[in-house]
């Protein structure tokens, strides 16, 4: 086991290097030393920054052998390359057991049998998990007629379009009050049942 001598007086977690404990300490501090010449963004460690200013260079030296997609960072790449997964067999092995058909696999799963390989999150439907690994890979194909900010989903746009229409279709049945979001509505409604 790796020798770790060298320890954060705040969280006591333990570093192999000074250096390393030093960039640690930035965590707790929030210093960041490490700034964009042309956004002025700050960034804690030196790698963060280099990562960001791909934004403004457009670089983006990972990219996909199976395709012409290319990404800024390898997670991204990672993400990406889950998407080009062929779908499983009928046959699922679990302890051993063998599932003719994804039905059974499903009751025994509770119904989430595809899984994201970077965090592993589960899902019941494919297109969720497609959906939800565009966010590993950063891709956000839907964008904002007006503003041009991009979303993962379509229906994100469309609630994102409120800020710039200013529509309020959520009412309070017992105030009339008018929120843009459903969730701004489920907030106040507290205030009447307190």
């Amino acid at each position: 086991m790796k020798q770790k001598p060298f320890e954060c007086h705040v969280c006591k977690k333990g570093f192999s290097t000074k250096g390393n404990l030093k960039v640690h300490l930035r965590l707790h501090t929030g210093e960041k030393p490490y700034s964009c010449n042309i956004c002025s963004k700050a960034y804690p460690q030196k790698g963060n920054l280099k990562v960001h200013l791909r934004l403004h260079t457009g670089e983006k030296p990972f990219s996909c052998n199976m395709c012409s997609k290319a990404y800024t960072q390898k997670m991204q790449l990672e993400a990406h390359l889950s998407l080009h997964a062929k779908e499983k067999s009928l046959a699922f092995n679990i302890s051993n057991k063998a599932f003719s058909s994804k039905s059974s696999y499903k009751t025994l799963k509770g119904g989430k049998q595809f899984s994201c390989l970077i965090c592993k999150k589960a899902f019941s439907v494919k297109a969720k998990l497609k959906t939800h690994l565009r966010r590993h890979a950063g891709e956000k194909p839907f964008a904002c007629v007006i503003c041009n900010k991009a979303f993962t989903l379509k229906t994100y746009v469309k609630t994102h379009l409120r800020t710039h229409t200013r529509e309020k279709p959520f009412s309070c049945d017992l105030c009339n009050k008018v929120f843009s979001y459903k969730s701004s509505l489920n907030t106040h409604v507290r205030v009447h049942t307190r």
